[in-house]
């Protein structure tokens, strides 16, 4: 804040990101970023969490594999893990945005209404100080608690009578999700597993599942798995076979394969080039 009480927009990029790890939360944030260039990024970009955006100055367009949408201030927007998006006709866009990982992270957005084709909500203006000042109180030790607090007031705004609200089978996919994130380094997770436990029918399940996440349930199971490795990777000393292991794959070489076209590197390589 200024002598005057005026807030103080940065107009530089801000990157704040905990050095704490303790992605067994329910929901754990661990990054707040104001970005004013988004023109100078690459895209496609894909990241294995999820963001929760606002946007603070300018317009642009939001492009996935299943929408694009227009966004202008105000709007709060959300990119998933695993998945593919860029922005394109950029005109003075900033924004700033939450990533947040944890194994409620994606049922907690399912119970929000928020999905592939409903992941922006315009008219959230008043947001847009709130976030800037919270940016000036961030620290290393307090920055998950006050930006899960953001992440959950913000959510809370979202329109109670929404048309994409989720319907009750979506209840469905909520609770597969949750089972897919506690379990992911189970080797006998499966899609007929999950059918057979809960007594749902695979095509059923199947068709839900990608309405609600964009995904196919061996797209996401496989997301999962490897943001597990390379949690492991950076922050073990278990060798990649363990990992391997420990991550659901009963082959080390399938492990190795998937790994190396989703990364674009062999897990020993990620290990040296992101070991804390």
């Amino acid at each position: 804040m200024s002598e005057s009480g005026a807030m103080i927009r940065p107009e530089e990029n801000v990157c704040l990101k905990t050095s704490r790890s303790d992605p067994g939360q329910d929901v754990f944030p661990f990054q707040f970023v104001f970005e004013s260039a988004p023109g100078k990024l690459t895209f496609p970009r894909k990241h294995y969490y999820y963001c929760l955006y606002l946007v603070t100055e300018g317009t642009g367009t939001l492009e996935t594999e299943t929408k694009t949408s227009d966004i202008r201030p105000g709007d709060l927007f959300f990119t998933f893990a695993g998945q593919k998006y860029s922005f394109t006709n950029i005109h003075k866009l900033k924004y700033m945005y939450i990533s947040f990982v944890g194994t409620d992270a994606a049922a907690m957005l399912a119970g929000y209404g928020v999905t592939e084709h409903g992941r922006v909500r315009s008219g959230n203006e008043m947001l847009i100080d709130r976030w800037i000042s919270a940016v000036g109180l961030c620290t290393d030790d307090n920055l998950p608690t006050l930006t899960k607090g953001l992440l959950y007031f913000s959510l809370a705004l979202l329109p109670a009578d929404r048309d994409d609200a989720p319907k009750k089978q979506d209840d469905v996919v909520a609770k597969t999700i949750a089972l897919m994130e506690k379990s992911c380094g189970s080797s006998t997770l499966s899609l007929s597993y999950v059918c057979s436990l809960y007594n749902y029918h695979p095509s059923y399940l199947s068709r839900r599942f990608r309405a609600v996440t964009g995904q196919s349930f061996s797209e996401y199971l496989r997301d999962l798995r490897l943001r597990k490795a390379e949690k492991l990777l950076t922050e073990d000393d278990m060798t990649v076979t363990a990992i391997a292991a420990a991550a659901g794959y009963t082959s080390y070489m399938y492990f190795a394969r998937v790994f190396r076209r989703a990364v674009g590197c062999t897990p020993t390589e990620f290990r040296k080039k992101n070991r804390k």
